[in-house]
């Protein structure tokens, strides 16, 4: 059986986190390679982040000025995650990999006003009288 890391890292991301959720609790054996894929899948996400929130100033967003927008982990954030493991046991492989490799995230701000608008079309209203695809004469 090929290991969940070595399809996750081939590109099967969506099979391979289907097929982790459907074990439930993880087997014992299991444990080492749902980690490894749960830290692949926070390391590229953390990635994302910090691309895209570096990005952010750049194209006009205007950060709320108490908060950072991200904030990598740092050592201490680890200490304490280890301490809470310690004191409660394992947390979800997901949720650990989550506090260990992304740090504080924080999208809070605002655009400023805008010289043009974009306008998306919106689809028009539905009535009772609206045919939908189910109801619609063939």
């Amino acid at each position: 059986m090929t290991s969940f890391l070595h399809r996750y890292t081939r590109g099967d991301h969506e099979s391979v986190w289907r097929e982790l959720r459907a074990l439930g609790p993880v087997p014992p054996r299991l444990r080492a390679d749902v980690t490894a894929v749960a830290d692949a899948t926070m390391q590229r996400v953390a990635r994302h982040i910090a691309r895209i929130t570096a990005a952010l100033p750049h194209l006009g967003f205007i950060p709320e000025a108490t908060l950072p927008l991200h904030r990598p982990p740092t050592p201490t954030d680890h200490t304490e995650l280890d301490t809470l493991t310690h004191e409660i046991g394992p947390l979800p492989a997901a949720l650990a990999s989550c506090l260990r490799h992304i740090g504080a995230v924080s999208l809070l701000g605002d655009w400023p006003p805008s010289t043009s608008t974009t306008t998306l079309p919106l689809p028009a209203p539905r009535t009772p009288h609206t045919p939908t695809p189910s109801t619609s004469p063939t």
